[in-house]
């Protein structure tokens, strides 16, 4: 054996498992988690985006997200709410047209969902 007695081992181990842990630390600290509810803004009850954002709602489900739905009163108002960092909003549904990069420059479209 290289010379370790049991103490040497045991000392070794515990400062392993003490670097293990800090690492642990440090990782979840800058890595966190992604959010476990999402809230997102839809317009009026019965519209088509609340139609839709229902059918995102049942894909996120079993992924373990809950995905908050909060009416609005259009498109106007989700552009507002998205530029709002404090109204909790992380995503919506805006018609094309609306906005462009210079009128909102924080944010990003994922898509179009139809034409």
């Amino acid at each position: 054996m290289l010379g370790l007695g049991w103490s040497g081992l045991i000392k070794g181990l515990a400062a392993f498992l003490c670097i293990l842990g800090v690492v642990s630390l440090a990782l979840i600290y800058f890595f966190p988690a992604p959010p476990s509810t999402i809230a997102m803004a839809v317009g009026f009850k019965g519209g088509s985006y609340g139609l839709i954002a229902e059918r995102y709602k049942d894909v996120l489900a079993p992924a373990h997200v809950n995905l908050e739905l909060r009416t609005t009163t259009g498109s106007a108002e989700h552009l507002k709410l998205l530029q709002d960092r404090n109204s909790g909003v992380s995503a919506a549904f805006v018609q094309g047209g609306i906005s462009n990069s210079k009128k909102a420059p924080g944010l990003l479209s994922l898509g179009r969902i139809n034409y």
